[in-house]
């Protein structure tokens, strides 16, 4: 069979036999370069995810572990290359330039704060037709340079779980607080003091049919000044010290370069934490229960780490900042939502179609969820609505928490 004929469509049965026979020069066609051979043998032992067409040519490469700007300059010779991302890799401005030479490029995710503003929007401009995501961790959405549609990978999931290749898409380490969710809670809501009218255009522009950075831009126009200055500390607390990497932040605190220095090696320690975890849960050495502790514990020991850093006047600073904290809300949630809030959130995820029923076939995309309505031996009869669905979820949260000891 050539290579033509499953060109377009072809599905790749196993990314490593894939892998093996790039690095290895056993396919027969298309004869890929030494150096792209040695390329992917580069990116594959570093974790990526590497996708090659039936030409035998790289066209997306997902995570990594520990990437470095002279690592992505080895990228220049995948000609065909047009998704990259980058959310666990350790680059900065410095490989600005050569992502501008990707002129080819469709899609592109960076790691949150991996790169200042200006090289953000110098990079927008260089490539004008590429997809460029980078979560502002300050709370203001994503930067998009074009409308250009994105491309998935339906093989890996949301929980970081192995993929059917037996490779893992990491999510970032400490994703973006999101204004979107914040600003359905109704504490957050009463924290900024937010009129009738208000209240009613959130809604609005919170709907299925506004993307993030839509949604985002919109929510700043309907605040006061004063009220973007509430929810600036609201994101803040939500994040927490690991902020202190930010270099606004630092800034605004004047820690000064040893600080820096020590507040980005306690990052880089929590990172490799948080990464062997996944690598356990990988190879299911770990499950998801423990998993989850063991972050709680790393991310609250990296915390006081962080701000031990902090002189006296800069947490006194820092705690300004942050402002007041925000009254905790029950069953553990670490968002400012409302049990119930959150589980209409879940309902509107899940509604695909968003026809406000939830479909048999819907319902049984889901696998957290409908594994914890099963572990609590709660039916859902579908097509379910959201009151249904909320007042089953609430009910498999209650039987969850009645059986810890």
């Amino acid at each position: 069979m050539s290579a033509k004929t499953h060109s377009a469509g072809w599905k790749l049965m196993s990314a490593s036999v894939l892998l093996v026979a790039f690095a290895t020069g056993s396919l027969n066609a298309g004869d890929p370069s030494p150096y792209e051979k040695k390329t992917v043998s580069l990116f594959a032992e570093k974790g990526s995810v590497i996708f090659i067409d039936g030409d035998y040519q790289v066209t997306q490469i997902l995570g990594g572990r520990d990437l470095t700007n002279d690592d992505i300059e080895h990228l220049k010779v995948f000609k065909k290359l047009k998704l990259l991302s980058l959310n666990n890799s350790k680059i900065n401005d410095a490989a600005v330039e050569t992502l501008k030479s990707l002129t080819q490029l469709q899609s592109l995710n960076l790691s949150a704060g991996a790169i200042s503003d200006q090289a953000q929007e110098s990079l927008k401009k260089s490539l004008p037709n590429c997809r460029i995501i980078v979560p502002d961790r300050r709370g203001f959405g994503t930067s998009g340079s074009s409308s250009a549609k994105s491309i998935t990978n339906p093989s890996t999931t949301s929980s970081g779980r192995p993929t059917p290749w037996g490779a893992i898409e990491y999510l970032p380490v400490s994703p973006a607080p999101s204004i979107s969710v914040e600003m359905q809670s109704s504490t957050v809501q009463e924290h900024l003091k937010l009129s009738p009218e208000q209240k009613k255009e959130i809604a609005r522009v919170t709907g299925r049919d506004f993307q993030r950075r839509q949604t985002e831009d919109a929510i700043k126009k309907v605040l006061t000044a004063e009220q973007q200055t509430l929810l600036q500390q609201v994101l803040l607390q939500r994040e927490g010290p690991t902020a202190l990497v930010l270099p606004e932040v630092a800034q605004d605190l004047k820690l000064t370069s040893e600080q820096r220095a020590t507040v980005q090696k306690l990052m880089d320690d929590r990172r490799k934490q948080l990464m062997s975890i996944g690598d356990q849960l990988r190879t299911r050495t770990l499950d998801f229960p423990k998993s989850a502790q063991e972050t709680q514990i790393i991310n609250s020991e990296a915390s006081k780490q962080l701000l031990a850093v902090l002189t006296e006047p800069q947490l006194k600073a820092w705690n300004a900042k942050i402002g007041p904290p925000l009254p905790s809300t029950t069953n553990g949630f670490r968002s400012s939502q409302t049990p119930e809030e959150y589980a209409r959130s879940v309902f509107r995820n899940l509604d695909r179609n968003s026809d406000g029923k939830l479909t048999t076939e819907e319902w049984h995309r889901s696998r957290n969820t409908r594994t914890k309505f099963e572990n609590a031996k709660i039916t859902l009869d579908c097509p379910a609505d959201v009151e249904t669905f909320v007042k089953r979820y609430l009910s498999s949260e209650s039987s969850s928490e009645s059986r810890k000891p």
